[in-house]
Parts: structure tokens; sequence; C-alpha cells
């Protein structure tokens, strides 16, 4: 079983050192993209660490040019983190005996638990009971895999799903920020951002049928998300909400319970946000055209 491990990087000398050699562990291929013209040393230590280096167009976010290096790989079994993410040691020797046993037949794709390592303050990851479930994608067959470049979709794998039931380590800072924090240093310029993608860039997809349509893979919510932005932010809004205050029931601790209860306020607000965002860019997109034929016509 061979593996290629690819992670899309925007100036991040900080971090992208410890998510290769993490990687370097398992993988078979490492290939690195970066997001933009690179202002810092991240491109330097990624040749240094990586079999292959990409530097594409910004776009602000990483999923349409993860989906280029996924078109890079050598082989069909892929790894994909962030550079705010290693693995942790157990998660190590869980995916090296899976290389040397393979996948049971039909099973396309591995999730394993994902860890907030501000929280546990640098400790090992905690062991999780029976009924936990591993949701965090981080193992898939390229060739079951379609992806649309939607700022924060997941890849779609068809086939058999299992369990990793390791640790992938999450060392962002902003896991440790303040409700006020969250909001104004982390989601409400993410929804700018986000908006900018969605109205200004064309959907890509990358599948194992290049002439899949993108559009064939949007989800209802996004499409109404776009079609409509400010009718459907607050039942966008509502939906996240309840789905992140009910996801904060999952805490082992009151201590974590109090410190979940943050995302709730920020994914609503982000929901709320990126809809008015969004009409505010189609606007603009708007008035720019029709400025443009205005100059053409005279």
């Amino acid at each position: 079983m061979k593996i290629s491990a690819v992670l899309m990087a925007h100036n991040e000398e900080q971090l992208i050192g410890q998510a290769l050699r993490s990687l370097g562990t398992v993988a078979d291929e490492l290939i690195v993209g970066h997001d933009g013209p690179c202002r810092d040393r991240t491109l330097e230590i990624a040749r240094e660490l990586a079999d292959q280096v990409h530097e594409f167009e910004f776009r602000g976010a990483p999923e349409v040019n993860t989906i280029k290096l996924l078109r890079c790989v050598k082989h069909d079994w892929v790894i994909r983190i962030d550079c705010d993410e290693t693995l942790s040691e157990n998660l190590v020797e869980a995916i090296l005996r899976l290389k040397q046993t393979g996948p049971p037949e039909g099973v396309t794709h591995y999730n394993c638990f994902w860890v907030n390592m501000t929280a546990q303050e640098g400790s090992e990851p905690p062991t999780h009971a029976e009924s936990d479930e591993a949701n965090r994608l981080l193992l898939f067959k390229r060739s079951e895999t379609t992806w649309v470049g939607i700022p924060h979709r997941v890849p779609e794998v068809g086939g058999g799903a299992a369990e990793l039931r390791e640790g992938l380590l999450h060392w962002a800072p902003h896991q440790s920020y303040s409700t006020y924090d969250l909001v104004t240093k982390k989601l409400l310029p993410f929804a700018e951002r986000d908006a900018k993608i969605r109205v200004r860039y064309p959907l890509e997809t990358y599948g194992f049928d290049p002439t899949s349509d993108p559009q064939a893979h949007i989800l209802g919510r996004d499409r109404l998300r776009h079609d409509h932005p400010l009718l459907s932010a607050v039942p966008l809004a509502t939906l996240s909400l309840s789905r992140s205050f009910l996801g904060a029931f999952r805490a082992r601790s009151l201590k974590e319970f109090r410190s979940n209860l943050r995302w709730p306020v920020a994914h609503g607000v982000y929901q709320l946000a990126l809809g008015y965002n969004i009409a505010r860019e189609r606007r603009r997109a708007a008035t720019s055209r029709s400025e443009q034929q205005s100059f053409q016509a005279s």
C-alpha cells in the first residue's frame, strides 16, 4: 500500500516543518502547494522535505489548489492534512500497520479523531470511548473521490469507510480564543474572504470521472446561498448554530463544554456574515460588468 501526502500552505514557515516531518513517517511521496507568492521560508523548508513543491495563483483558501495537487500524485491512496496538524505517534503506528496489511476489500477511505492540542496543553490525545465517532477524513483513494472547490467543503468519497481510531493533532492558536476574538479575528475575516472566492472564481472539481460536472456535486444549501444569500443567511445560521450547540454536549468535562459553547455563536455569526458578503460581492460584480459594458458601448 503506497501513500501520497498533500499539503497546502500559505506563509507557514513556523508550522510546515513539523507537519511534513510527521507525514514523512508514513508517506511514500510528499507534495506541497503554496497559495500565492511566498513571503517567508515556507517554500525553502518544503523543498528540503518534500518530493514536489508547487506555487499556485493566490486564492485565499486551500480547496481549489489542493484539488490541483491531487492531480499530481503518483499513488491512489492519499493523506491530506493542514500545516497546523500533525499525526500522533499512535496514528503513525496505525497507518504503518495498515500499509503492511492493506485495506479490507471495499474500503476506500479512513477517518480519524481530530484533537485540539491547544485545549489539551500538549498532552497526548485522550482515550476515546467505543461510542465515539472518528469523523475527520484523513486517508482516501483518489480514484473514488470528487471534490468541489468551495471553501470549507470536504471531499466526497465513494465506497466504504473505516476508522483509524487515533488522533490527528491540531495546533491552531485560535482554539483558545475567547468568543469575541474567535468572531472578530477568525470568522468575520473568513466570511469576507470566502464570499470573494465563491463569487469571483469558477467552481472546480477533482474526481475519478474527468467529465464530471461540478454543478452536480454542489450541495443544496450552497445553491441556496449563492442564489439567495440574504434570504438564506438566517436559516443557515440557525442550522449551523444548532448543530454546533448539539456538538458541545460531546464534551468530557464541564470546562470542555464551556469552551465548546464558543462555537455555536461563532458559526452562526459566520453564516450571517457570509450571506451579507456574498450579496455585496455579487452587487460589486454586477456593477463592474455594467460599467465595462457601458465603456465598451461608448
